[in-house]
This record gives C-alpha cells, sequence and structure tokens, in this order.
C-alpha cells in the first residue's frame, strides 16, 4: 500500500499557500523528507534575483523547481524517465489546503531559508531547516 503524503508551501510559516502537493506513494520521512532536505541543501530563497545554481526567486518559484526534483527523484527510485511514472504527484491547488493524509509536509522561508515542519497523522516530529533532516535526524524521530 501506499504511503501518502501531502506538501504544502507557503512564502512564511502560517502564510499564504503557495502550492499544495498530492505525493500518492513514498511519503514518509525516510524517502519524501530526505527527497526535500536533499534539494534544499545549499539553497537560497530571494527575492527578485534570476538564475544561479542553488537559487529560488520566491517560494512560488521554489515549489516549481521542488515539484521537477521529486519528479526526476521518483523516477530515478522506478527505473524510469519521470514522465513514465504517472500518478504519483499532482499539484492539487487551493483544493488541498485543508487535507491532511499519513505524512504532511510544511515548507516555508525564513530570511532565506527553507525550513520545514513534518507531521504525521497525529504528531508534529520535525521542524526545522529543511537542509538539516538528516536520516540519523529520522530515525530518532522512529525511535
Amino acid at each position: 500500500m501506499s504511503t501518502r503524503a501531502m506538501v504544502f508551501v507557503s512564502n512564511k510559516q502560517g502564510g499564504e499557500l503557495r502550492a499544495c502537493m498530492y505525493v500518492h506513494g513514498e511519503g514518509y520521512p525516510d524517502w519524501l523528507g530526505l527527497k526535500i532536505a536533499e534539494f534544499c541543501k545549499d539553497r537560497t530563497v530571494v527575492n527578485g534575483h534570476c538564475g544561479g545554481a542553488g537559487v529560488s526567486n520566491g517560494m512560488d518559484n521554489f515549489a516549481a523547481q521542488l515539484v521537477t526534483h521529486l519528479a526526476c527523484k521518483m523516477g530515478e527510485a522506478m527505473h524510469c524517465e519521470p514522465a513514465a511514472h504517472p500518478g504519483w504527484l499532482y499539484l492539487v491547488g487551493d483544493s488541498g489546503k485543508d487535507q491532511r493524509d499519513e505524512w504532511n509536509y510544511w515548507l516555508y522561508e525564513v530570511d532565506g531559508v527553507v525550513h520545514m515542519t513534518i507531521c504525521s497523522s497525529s504528531d508534529e516530529v520535525y521542524d526545522g531547516p529543511a537542509s538539516e533532516l538528516t536520516a540519523e535526524t529520522i530515525a530518532e524521530i522512529q525511535e
């Protein structure tokens, strides 16, 4: 059975929702959480700057870049091209803003750094800079 997740991207903690994604499988922190952390490593969120590796021009641009990253990572995991694995990642817009799943990820910017809050269906398990989530942190969470 698939481990489902929701990913919410906003401009600041508790701020306006900029993107909402439904992930049909591999939504647990060991996979999705680490793929998000990997993407956020050495990433800076700026306002009004174009170009440069590891730069997102606001959280709208970050969300678009994250979708591409996750689609590619799922393609690698399934040993196929990203487009050859349909039905895994969906942009659901405002229709998903009140939806909660087995795992829920809130991503928001604080002083140019992407922060992440991860909640299971009942408990908050991580809150901090997304790039600092590690396999060791997840092992501690799951104990």
